[in-house]
Protein backbone atom coordinates (compact mmCIF):
# COMPACT_ATOMS: atom_id res chain seq x y z
CA UNK A 1 0.00 0.00 0.00
CA UNK A 2 1.30 3.53 -0.76
CA UNK A 3 2.74 5.67 1.64
CA UNK A 4 2.77 9.90 1.69
CA UNK A 5 5.08 9.79 4.14
CA UNK A 6 7.78 7.05 2.70
CA UNK A 7 7.45 9.11 -0.43
CA UNK A 8 7.82 12.50 1.13
CA UNK A 9 11.29 11.03 2.82
CA UNK A 10 12.81 9.31 -0.35
CA UNK A 11 12.80 12.28 -3.06
CA UNK A 12 13.81 15.68 -3.75
CA UNK A 13 9.99 17.52 -3.30
CA UNK A 14 7.94 19.82 -1.76
CA UNK A 15 4.67 18.61 -0.04
CA UNK A 16 2.17 20.89 0.24
CA UNK A 17 -0.87 18.51 0.89
CA UNK A 18 0.10 15.03 0.23
CA UNK A 19 -2.34 12.82 -0.43
CA UNK A 20 -4.47 11.42 -2.83
CA UNK A 21 -6.53 14.79 -4.49
CA UNK A 22 -8.55 14.87 -7.44
CA UNK A 23 -7.57 18.41 -8.31
CA UNK A 24 -6.81 21.44 -11.23
CA UNK A 25 -3.09 22.59 -10.64
CA UNK A 26 -2.47 25.99 -11.80
CA UNK A 27 1.26 28.04 -12.01
CA UNK A 28 1.29 31.72 -11.96
CA UNK A 29 4.35 33.43 -12.60
CA UNK A 30 5.11 36.75 -11.01
CA UNK A 31 8.62 37.24 -12.26
CA UNK A 32 10.81 36.39 -9.01
CA UNK A 33 7.93 33.76 -8.10
CA UNK A 34 5.58 31.45 -9.31
CA UNK A 35 2.19 30.51 -7.34
CA UNK A 36 0.99 27.20 -7.74
CA UNK A 37 -2.66 26.55 -6.41
CA UNK A 38 -4.33 23.21 -6.35
CA UNK A 39 -8.24 23.66 -6.82
CA UNK A 40 -10.38 20.24 -6.39
CA UNK A 41 -10.99 17.74 -3.73
CA UNK A 42 -9.60 15.01 -1.18
CA UNK A 43 -10.61 11.79 -3.09
CA UNK A 44 -14.02 10.46 -2.20
CA UNK A 45 -15.24 13.82 -0.61
CA UNK A 46 -17.25 16.92 -1.72
CA UNK A 47 -17.23 19.82 -2.98
CA UNK A 48 -14.33 20.95 -4.94
CA UNK A 49 -12.75 23.95 -3.61
CA UNK A 50 -9.56 26.15 -3.23
CA UNK A 51 -7.39 24.14 -1.10
CA UNK A 52 -3.91 25.06 -1.05
CA UNK A 53 -1.00 27.46 -2.65
CA UNK A 54 2.28 27.24 -2.66
CA UNK A 55 5.08 29.70 -3.83
CA UNK A 56 8.59 29.55 -4.82
CA UNK A 57 10.99 32.28 -4.78
CA UNK A 58 13.90 32.66 -7.04
CA UNK A 59 15.86 33.11 -3.39
CA UNK A 60 14.67 29.47 -2.34
CA UNK A 61 11.67 30.65 -0.15
CA UNK A 62 8.72 28.69 -0.17
CA UNK A 63 5.38 29.81 1.13
CA UNK A 64 2.70 27.51 1.79
CA UNK A 65 -0.97 29.08 2.40
CA UNK A 66 -3.93 26.45 2.89
CA UNK A 67 -7.95 27.52 2.45
CA UNK A 68 -8.78 23.90 3.38
CA UNK A 69 -6.48 21.64 5.19
CA UNK A 70 -7.61 17.70 4.94
CA UNK A 71 -6.39 14.87 6.86
CA UNK A 72 -6.19 11.96 7.25
CA UNK A 73 -7.31 11.54 3.46
CA UNK A 74 -10.00 8.76 2.33
CA UNK A 75 -7.98 6.10 3.33
CA UNK A 76 -6.98 6.88 6.06
CA UNK A 77 -3.01 8.52 5.36
CA UNK A 78 -2.22 11.63 7.35
CA UNK A 79 -1.30 14.47 4.58
CA UNK A 80 2.08 15.66 4.62
CA UNK A 81 3.40 19.68 4.55
CA UNK A 82 7.16 20.17 4.54
CA UNK A 83 10.10 19.68 2.59
CA UNK A 84 12.70 16.60 1.97
CA UNK A 85 15.84 16.40 0.38
CA UNK A 86 15.29 12.85 -0.43
CA UNK A 87 17.45 11.14 1.40
CA UNK A 88 15.36 9.62 3.66
CA UNK A 89 16.44 12.48 7.06
CA UNK A 90 16.64 15.55 6.24
CA UNK A 91 13.53 17.17 5.99
CA UNK A 92 10.69 20.18 7.29
CA UNK A 93 7.70 19.87 8.00
CA UNK A 94 5.11 21.79 9.06
CA UNK A 95 1.36 21.92 10.89
CA UNK A 96 -1.08 23.10 8.97
CA UNK A 97 -4.87 24.22 9.23
CA UNK A 98 -7.28 25.69 7.58
CA UNK A 99 -7.09 29.33 6.72
CA UNK A 100 -3.14 29.11 7.47
CA UNK A 101 -0.16 30.07 5.69
CA UNK A 102 3.51 29.26 6.31
CA UNK A 103 7.18 30.56 5.41
CA UNK A 104 10.13 28.09 4.80
CA UNK A 105 12.66 30.68 4.65
CA UNK A 106 15.98 29.26 2.65
CA UNK A 107 19.05 29.31 4.95
CA UNK A 108 23.08 28.12 3.58
CA UNK A 109 26.03 27.75 6.03
CA UNK A 110 28.99 26.75 5.05
CA UNK A 111 31.49 26.26 7.95
CA UNK A 112 34.12 23.67 6.87
CA UNK A 113 31.50 22.07 4.45
CA UNK A 114 28.20 23.58 3.21
CA UNK A 115 24.90 23.02 5.41
CA UNK A 116 21.59 23.91 3.68
CA UNK A 117 18.52 23.93 5.99
CA UNK A 118 14.76 25.34 5.91
CA UNK A 119 13.17 27.36 9.30
CA UNK A 120 9.51 27.65 8.83
CA UNK A 121 7.14 30.44 10.55
CA UNK A 122 3.64 31.11 10.33
CA UNK A 123 2.70 33.78 8.09
CA UNK A 124 -1.21 35.76 7.55
CA UNK A 125 -3.28 33.29 5.25
CA UNK A 126 -3.77 34.46 1.53
CA UNK A 127 -5.12 33.50 -1.76
CA UNK A 128 -4.70 34.32 -5.29
CA UNK A 129 -6.71 34.18 -8.67
CA UNK A 130 -6.19 31.72 -11.74
CA UNK A 131 -4.33 30.96 -15.13
CA UNK A 132 -5.29 28.46 -17.38
CA UNK A 133 -4.01 24.55 -15.36
CA UNK A 134 -0.85 23.08 -15.59
CA UNK A 135 -2.48 19.53 -14.85
CA UNK A 136 -5.87 18.25 -14.03
CA UNK A 137 -7.74 14.94 -12.50
CA UNK A 138 -6.78 12.38 -10.42
CA UNK A 139 -3.39 11.02 -9.72
CA UNK A 140 -1.84 13.28 -12.56
CA UNK A 141 1.10 15.68 -12.76
CA UNK A 142 1.89 18.08 -15.34
CA UNK A 143 5.95 19.65 -16.70
CA UNK A 144 6.41 23.64 -15.83
CA UNK A 145 9.65 25.33 -16.53
CA UNK A 146 9.85 28.03 -13.47
CA UNK A 147 11.02 31.41 -14.97
CA UNK A 148 14.29 31.27 -12.61
CA UNK A 149 16.97 29.02 -11.42
CA UNK A 150 15.27 27.13 -8.03
CA UNK A 151 17.26 26.68 -4.94
CA UNK A 152 16.75 23.46 -2.79
CA UNK A 153 18.80 21.50 -0.56
CA UNK A 154 21.77 22.95 -2.45
CA UNK A 155 20.69 22.24 -5.73
CA UNK A 156 19.57 24.45 -8.73
CA UNK A 157 16.42 23.37 -10.91
CA UNK A 158 14.73 25.40 -13.33
CA UNK A 159 11.69 22.59 -14.05
CA UNK A 160 9.48 21.15 -11.68
CA UNK A 161 6.93 18.49 -11.94
CA UNK A 162 3.42 20.03 -10.20
CA UNK A 163 1.16 16.86 -8.83
CA UNK A 164 -2.31 16.59 -8.90
CA UNK A 165 -1.71 14.67 -5.25
CA UNK A 166 -0.47 18.32 -3.83
CA UNK A 167 3.38 17.84 -4.39
CA UNK A 168 6.00 19.59 -6.18
CA UNK A 169 8.50 17.10 -7.11
CA UNK A 170 12.07 18.32 -8.62
CA UNK A 171 13.39 15.22 -10.56
CA UNK A 172 10.32 12.84 -11.78
CA UNK A 173 6.84 13.11 -11.66
CA UNK A 174 4.70 11.52 -9.52
CA UNK A 175 0.86 9.42 -10.23
CA UNK A 176 0.89 6.43 -8.34
CA UNK A 177 -1.25 6.43 -5.22
CA UNK A 178 -3.72 3.42 -3.96
CA UNK A 179 -5.49 2.96 -0.93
Amino acid sequence: SYNPASYFLDRPMIAVMGEDLVSTVYAIDHGNYVTILWYGRPYGMYPERNLMLAQLYDNGDIVFSYADWVSPDYWGHDAVAGVSKGDGSTYVTASPSDNAAFLFTYGLTTVEITEVSYTVSSIPYFFETVTPPVVSGDDAYGEYTLPFDFWFYGNTYNTVYLGTNGYITFTEGHTEYSG
